[in-house]
């Protein structure tokens, strides 16, 4: 009977490799990605023998606060996630689907349960309860790949930023995960070109970022001759003031770029007060400095969606500020590196709707051959 035994468990071992989820939800099952029932699972596991230690479980909480105080998890780690309902049928508004959608992917994102290894290394884990009934089944793959699906399709660039008092305590720590995961990005050859400035406001430097912003306002609407004196100032002044109740900033930078401070001295960013000019674009020249270009721009994205899983607002800003002696100056950057984006962060205010496409996805964006 032991042996038949043997067999039937090797059987449904092999019964279990044929169901495994794709290798991106791998960690989300404890079973090494089987998909069977958790009685299933339960019973081939009481039949094996016991494990010498057991993981410690951890619920994250769900108030941003706590989060930022209990989120600090060894790398090495597995995800459950419990199970919760399906959004809308089909009969809602495409933006009502998409509010229920991200409102779905923010519940299943706070009831998040995490398996850290921490705590078995230092030897104070203690043994899981394998018969314990009330421990959640994973959910099917089908609702995690409409999870993360909709969290890809409810990202917006957001510009209506505040300062929550319950997201003040979280804001850092959130930068700080969505650069973990900003690193996981496409990366060609594993040069890891990027770099992450972090400003968290209120401090000197983003006093001195709004600064620039206001400076290079006045500069730009003179040269364009946009109304009276009076009028342009008080624009700018408006600019000033909005980012300076911008929560966070983010710069997205990448080295190993040519020179991005031209050294031309008869040139007009060469001039006294001239530090608010826009200096010359200087783009990517070699097939590296390209490649290396894209990788950053990829981490970037990955930042903007690691923050709205958070359920923080972001938009990633370009424009003249970033392209002059003064931001660079402020933000200590080195001549080779080239500045890819500003990204400022923050809850949303409002979340704007989908734009419309001015592309058909069938036969346009997407095209068959």
């Amino acid at each position: 009977m032991s042996f038949r035994s043997h067999l039937m468990q090797q059987f449904a071992a092999a019964a279990r490799l044929q169901a495994r989820p794709p290798l991106a939800l791998a960690p989300l099952y404890g079973d090494g990605g089987s998909t069977a029932s958790p009685q299933r699972r339960r019973a081939t596991t009481a039949s094996s023998p016991p494990p010498r230690r057991g993981p410690t479980t951890a619920t994250i909480p769900t108030t941003a606060a706590t989060a930022a105080a209990s989120h600090h998890v060894s790398p090495r780690h597995t995800v459950q996630v419990s199970p919760r309902h399906s959004p809308a049928g089909n009969n809602t508004s495409r933006s009502s689907e998409e509010q229920q959608g991200a409102l779905g992917i923010s519940r299943s994102l706070s009831s998040l349960t995490v398996t850290s290894l921490a705590a078995e290394e230092e030897g104070e884990a203690t043994a899981t309860n394998n018969n314990d009934e009330s421990i959640p089944a994973p959910p099917s793959i089908p609702e995690l790949q409409q999870s993360f699906q909709n969290l890809l399709r409810t990202r917006r660039t957001v510009s209506n930023l505040i300062q929550h008092p319950e997201s003040s305590a979280h804001l850092s720590t959130a930068i700080s995960r969505a650069v973990q995961c900003a690193v996981e990005a496409p990366n060609h050859k594993r040069t890891e070109p990027y770099t992450f400035t972090r400003l968290i406001a209120p401090s000197a430097t983003t006093e001195a970022l709004a600064d620039v912003c206001y400076h290079v306002s006045v500069r730009r609407m003179r040269e364009k001759q946009k109304g009276s004196e009076k009028t342009l100032l008080a624009e700018a002044e408006r600019k000033r003031y909005r980012w300076r109740n911008i929560p966070a900033f983010l710069v997205a930078s990448v080295g190993g770029m040519p020179d991005q401070i031209p050294s031309d001295t008869h040139a007009p960013y060469q001039e006294e007060g001239s530090e608010y000019a826009e200096l010359p674009f200087v783009p990517p020249q070699t097939e590296l400095q390209l490649e290396n270009y894209a990788a950053t721009c990829s981490a970037t994205q990955n930042v903007l969606l690691s923050l709205h899983s958070e359920q923080l607002g972001s938009k990633w800003a370009t424009g003249p500020v970033i392209r002059t002696k003064a931001f660079r100056n402020v933000i200590q950057l080195r001549n080779d590196e080239l500045v890819v984006g500003l990204i400022m962060i923050g809850v949303p205010k409002r979340v704007p709707r989908s734009p419309k496409k001015r592309r058909a996805l069938e036969g346009d964006v997407l095209k068959d051959l």
